[in-house]
């Protein structure tokens, strides 16, 4: 497992910081700070193509332009799938992502937009690799100074909880807010000038048939991170999550419970303990709500090969794809990307693309298990405006042709937390360039204000 948290301390700080890397601050801030943030997300499964030593990376050319936060996750990177060791792909891949961002015009700013990043170049935040999972946090220079501290944590939910070719990375940043945020959120929030995200890229259980097992992954994978995010940060830190003070009154009981326990022996402590933590759900309930995690952490990005699938057989959805023109044999007849930078593909896409897609995901795993609440409750998707993204032929734009011909199927997706200052700009399928992968990379842009 490699690990690796950067944060860049601004030159105008004052004094040393003995603390880890997980829990660096950074004194000084600007005071005048852009309260909107764009946010880049990429989630990409290389199949264990074998990356090019010289290839490229052409889908982040327009988010390493337009973002000032990118959010890379890769899942499947190496081929030895249960190794937890980093090896010789995830190296080159993480070198091609630095080539694509910090080269071009020599410092990867690009043209810039002036607004929150000001064509700075980039800086790592984090690197983690757990497995064949690998995921990078760039920050543009300019909002350097706004961070405060950043959490990694890692899960795996592989065979028996232990292989690591399954599972989730969760990238907590906490940012300082703009005074136009600060105003508009009020005196009552908890963290009165940060504000906490999170990043997850997590790779869930495999074939169709295991729908439940891939609703369990989520849960567990929220949980552990959730628990790690917070015991790796004391309890001042509990105040960036942003929940009108509940976390303190919930520490505040827990400490008058065990007191009370204290004095009046221990036969209902148990109790005790679980009326202070009504956070904690069972995991074998069948009435599944919005997780801790999702509701305590303001903005929440998960994004991975997340391996849902459509319950159709393949015939069935090769004919409704056929029906909307979208069952193509080249490239760019089985990809569907929009380029204008106001996001609008959706006005213009044709009624019966729209009509297939809808069609697909009526029948699209993922979507039953949000709408029942089974998993992924709170979070919200942008309007799907391509085909399938799995699986392909590598190289082709044709789907499976061997002999198991998978279903093609919406395995790559990119979710996030609705609400107050938060927008979905765009959300489409990227270009692949030189991989050979059976997916596709899937992108979302998103506007923040913090």
């Amino acid at each position: 497992m490699l690990v690796v948290v950067l944060l860049i301390m601004s030159h105008r700080s004052q004094g040393g910081n003995n603390a880890p890397p997980s829990s660096s601050l950074i004194p000084l801030f600007n005071e005048h700070l852009s309260p909107s943030l764009r946010i880049g997300v990429v989630t990409y499964n290389l199949g264990a193509s074998l990356l090019p030593p010289h290839g490229s990376l052409p889908f982040l050319l327009p988010l390493s332009h337009r973002c000032d936060v990118l959010s890379i996750n890769t899942q499947e990177t190496e081929p030895v799938k249960p190794r937890r060791a980093e090896g010789s792909r995830s190296v080159r891949l993480r070198r091609l992502v630095i080539k694509a961002l910090m080269g071009g015009n020599g410092n990867g700013s690009g043209n810039g937009r002036g607004k929150g990043g000001g064509g700075e170049g980039w800086i790592p935040l984090a690197i983690h690799s757990m497995g064949g999972m690998q995921s990078m946090l760039f920050v543009r220079e300019g909002i350097r100074d706004r961070v405060r501290n950043v959490v990694v944590e890692d899960v795996s939910t592989g065979i028996g909880n232990v292989v690591v070719n399954k599972g989730g990375i969760g990238v907590f940043v906490t940012l300082k807010k703009s005074s136009v945020c600060d105003e508009d959120y009020g005196e009552d929030d908890a963290g009165t000038d940060t504000e906490c995200m999170v990043f997850i890229n997590s790779h869930l259980a495999a074939h169709e048939g295991k729908w439940s097992e891939r609703d369990k992954d989520f849960h567990r994978i929220s949980e552990v991170l959730r628990r790690g995010y917070e015991e790796r940060t004391d309890r001042w830190s509990r105040g960036y999550v942003r929940d009108g003070g509940e976390g303190r009154r919930r520490m505040r009981r827990r400490r008058k419970m065990k007191k009370k326990g204290e004095r009046g022996g221990n036969e209902n402590e148990n109790e005790n303990e679980n009326e202070g933590r009504p956070e904690r759900r069972r995991q074998d309930s069948d009435d599944f709500d919005v997780v801790p995690l999702i509701s305590k952490i303001p903005h929440v990005f998960w994004a991975g090969d997340l391996n849902y699938r459509l319950s159709l057989p393949r015939a069935a959805v090769e004919g409704i794809l056929l029906e909307g023109g979208r069952f193509g044999r080249g490239k760019k007849e089985a990809s569907y990307d929009d380029d204008d930078d106001d996001g609008g593909g959706d006005e213009t896409m044709s009624d019966s693309f729209s009509s297939c897609y809808s069609r697909l995901l009526s029948h699209d795993q993922l979507t039953m298990s949000m709408v029942s609440s089974r998993a992924f409750g709170g979070l919200a998707e942008g309007r799907i405006t391509f085909p399938p993204t799995y699986k392909y032929d590598p190289g082709t734009g044709v789907y499976d042709t061997s002999r198991k011909e998978r279903v093609p199927s919406y395995t790559d997706r990119i979710l996030w937390k609705p609400g107050k200052g938060v927008k979905c700009k765009r959300y489409y399928v990227g270009e692949e360039g030189e991989g050979r992968s059976d997916h596709r990379p899937v992108l979302a842009e998103f506007e923040v204000e913090i």
